[in-house]
């Protein structure tokens, strides 16, 4: 039995689109139950974290004009190119170089962005993500050049974990990506800070949402970013 409150879906989206600063992309393996998706797409979210080659042809066909990311480094053969040749994604991630041979061999890289994913992680976290994905953060600038020297748009990616309980963790995250920025000789345009925004259960608070904008607007505006550069995030359960 799934109890959906389409006002609660409304109002934490709302408040999320208007607290955070850059554009909102719901992680779909969050919840993909189809009200959940078309809630979120009421609300106001365009941008979409996909997983799948699945998730992707959901989205599409639950949300017309959205726009599907296939954010993950590890995806079965033959699935990059369905995304772009079907669904017309043209956002991906890596994080080893091999990655970046895998979509040279499937697609086109000239129309495409391609993130590089830097394992981040901090005490704070429930789960940390950093020990599945992620490339070191001493490997980053020669990741992302090779990404450019590739015909792609690079950009940065990372996630701090999952269920983090304090704002601190970003303000650590974003730190370090400021590290790699300032390494760089060219600057990239979009930075996607991830997910692991948290929600307070029975017996389980945690800060408010507005604690963790706050501390990434404080950051964000050191980021040395391109020309009309921004800043992606990519809630699930918040």
């Amino acid at each position: 039995v799934y109890c959906i409150y389409p006002q609660v879906y409304r109002d934490s989206t709302r408040h999320f689109l208007d607290g955070f600063p850059g554009r909102v992309l719901y992680a779909v393996k969050a919840n993909n139950h189809p009200s959940v998706i078309r809630c979120l797409h009421n609300a106001g979210v365009r941008h979409f974290d996909c997983a799948s080659v699945t998730e992707i042809a959901q989205v599409h066909s639950l949300c017309p004009g959205a726009t599907a990311y296939f954010m993950v480094p590890v995806s079965p053969r033959g699935d990059v190119r369905a995304a772009k040749d079907e669904h017309g994604v043209r956002h991906f991630m890596i994080d080893h170089p091999d990655g970046l041979h895998k979509l040279q061999r499937e697609i086109d890289l000239n129309d495409s962005v391609v993130f590089a994913r830097m394992a981040v992680s901090h005490a704070s976290a429930v789960v940390d993500l950093s020990s599945k994905f992620g490339a070191p953060q001493e490997q980053m600038a020669d990741l992302l050049s090779r990404i450019r020297n590739a015909g792609a748009e690079p950009a940065l990616a990372f996630n701090v974990g999952t269920m983090v309980t304090s704002p601190d963790a970003y303000r650590h995250a974003l730190e370090v990506a400021l590290q790699v920025l300032e390494q760089l000789d060219f600057r990239l345009r979009l930075v996607d800070i991830g997910g692991g925004f948290p929600r307070s259960y029975p017996d389980y608070p945690t800060p408010p949402l507005d604690d963790y904008f706050k501390v990434i607007r404080e950051l964000s505006d050191r980021l040395p970013l391109a020309e009309q550069g921004e800043l992606l995030v990519e809630p699930g359960r918040a």
